[in-house]
């Protein structure tokens, strides 16, 4: 049985480990996963948020381990109640994208939804003649980066591209200290969108989140229509409020 982990889902910082009751080790590492993301965050906000986990890891272990997942006693109460208060301090803005080619390499385009926190949504396409997926997948992110601007708040940004969150989370600072070489000793592909990417993350709050694509994620599946109706008519370069009729 899986327990509910509502207090940390409503801060929203995108935690997806998983809590069995009775489970000691996946408490542990829930606990673990948990403060190491949010220190990586550096905001007031989550270090607010790291003295909750510290202050409470008893009760959050009693709660974990012997309750069922209807079931929250007050002081798990107050906890949720803490939880909300940092959110609301520290809202989160959630961007999703996907790209593609048809063929590969052939025409391509991206689909962009951003989703704030008072609910406005908005999106955005963009079509080009000869492209690859990758290029797509990457100008996405960078494009629905560029337009939030200078904004302080979190950013959870959803792709169904590995390529893309394994490259800005682990690989690139071994290209950069290669001189964007890979591990063997080749040019790094798409070296000037990743020169941007990685600018323009620089000193934000970034929560990188991956699903798989086609597998029913309805904002990743949007995208993916938006990308292939800007492929169709060979146009899209405009942001738009967010609209089934859109598509």
């Amino acid at each position: 049985m899986i327990l509910k982990t509502l207090w940390l889902k409503t801060i929203n910082y995108g935690f997806q480990c998983e809590i069995k009751s009775g489970d000691e080790k996946s408490l542990v590492n829930f606990y673990n996963e948990s403060k190491k993301k949010t220190i990586s965050f550096q905001s007031e906000s989550s270090k607010e948020f790291i003295n909750i986990l510290e202050k409470n890891k008893e009760i959050i272990k009693m709660e974990l381990l012997n309750i069922g997942p209807n079931k929250k006693s007050a002081k798990f109460e107050i906890l949720q109640e803490d939880s909300k208060r940092i959110y609301k301090k520290n809202p989160i803005i959630e961007l999703f994208s996907d790209g593609g080619a048809r063929p590969n390499p052939g025409q391509g385009a991206f689909g962009v939804i951003i989703r704030y926190p008072n609910g406005k949504t908005e999106a955005h396409s963009k079509y080009f003649n000869h492209t690859t997926n990758n290029r797509m997948e990457l100008l996405g992110v960078i494009e629905g980066v560029k337009y939030l601007g200078s904004q302080d708040q979190t950013i959870k940004i959803t792709s169904d591209s590995l390529y893309v969150k394994n490259g800005i989370t682990k690989w690139i600072n071994s290209w950069k200290k290669n001189g964007w070489k890979t591990s063997a000793k080749k040019d790094v592909l798409n070296r000037d969108l990743w020169v941007e990417l990685d600018k323009i993350v620089s000193g934000k709050n970034i929560i990188w989140n991956w699903v798989k694509g086609h597998s029913g994620h309805s904002e990743n599946e949007l995208c993916d229509e938006l990308a292939t109706d800007a492929i169709y008519k060979k146009k899209g370069n405009q942001w738009f409020p967010f609209n089934l009729n859109n598509l």
